[in-house]
């Protein structure tokens, strides 16, 4: 598996294309190809970078769909969203199948498998919620040497967090979602509990990024570059209405 990263300093199309044919020739049998998130606000070493060396939208747009070009037409398959797998890797025979799942990690074959993180700022995934341990070397360091708690924070799941995040990840890893079997899941009206999402949907049904039939949901291979957008519409904690932001900007 390797990662690579659009949108860094003085990346060109010609470097990009070069590092991605040497790669296609490794063949590895996953790629995940991640955004660079310019965020000097929160991590103050990124202001050591010359921003005007970052490529815009439009170039980390060419950039990732240059390498969707080159991957899929060299013997890999897209998996949901900014991932690649080989056609026979079992990644992409869940998602033919429509039986791909994803955790905090990433995408898997394995639903409801609890990720234990280690470490520095490292984030667990448990049945009952998150919990994330110190983020700062220095108190990390103590708590252990202390035998102390390294817990920082964590979160509860309840069970409209379940049900959203059924949602978001029937649509992220196999661009469909029956929004009325999840909603009976758990005791939920589907019509009256998803108005106000699929009301939010719609302009994006209007722009032919998704399909609504009834209360099935499901993204047009055509579309599936922006299924992240097409999920944000059922996350309440991004709920953004056309009015206040530009449309289908901000992933990318």
């Amino acid at each position: 598996n390797l990662d690579l990263m659009v949108g860094l300093p003085h990346q060109t199309p010609e470097r990009f294309a070069a590092t991605l044919d040497g790669i296609i020739e490794l063949k590895p049998h996953r790629l995940a190809i991640f955004g660079y998130a310019h965020l000097p606000w929160l991590k103050p070493h990124m202001r050591k970078l010359e921003e005007a060396a970052l490529p815009g939208p439009l170039e980390r747009a060419a950039l990732f769909l240059h390498a969707h070009e080159r991957l899929t037409t060299s013997g890999y398959q897209a998996i949901g969203m900014d991932h690649f797998a080989l056609v026979d890797d079992e990644l992409s025979v869940a998602q033919r199948q429509a039986a791909l799942h994803r955790n905090f990690m990433g995408y898997t074959t394995m639903p409801d498998v609890a990720l234990i993180g280690l470490g520095m700022s490292a984030i667990s995934e448990l049945p009952g919620g998150y919990v994330q341990q110190k983020s700062k070397l220095s108190h990390w360091w103590k708590a252990v040497e202390g035998q102390a708690p390294v817990v920082e924070k964590g979160y509860r799941l309840t069970d409209e967090d379940r049900l959203r995040r059924d949602i978001i990840n029937g649509i992220m890893c196999n661009f469909q979602v029956d929004l009325g079997a999840v909603a009976e899941r758990y005791g939920a009206d589907g019509a009256a509990h998803f108005a106000e999402d699929l009301a939010l949907l719609q302009p994006m049904v209007d722009d032919g990024l998704a399909i609504v039939n009834g209360l099935k949901i499901s993204v047009p291979e055509d579309a599936r570059l922006l299924v992240r957008n097409v999920a944000m519409a059922f996350d309440p904690g991004l709920r953004v209405h056309a009015a206040d932001a530009p449309r289908y900007s901000s992933t990318v």
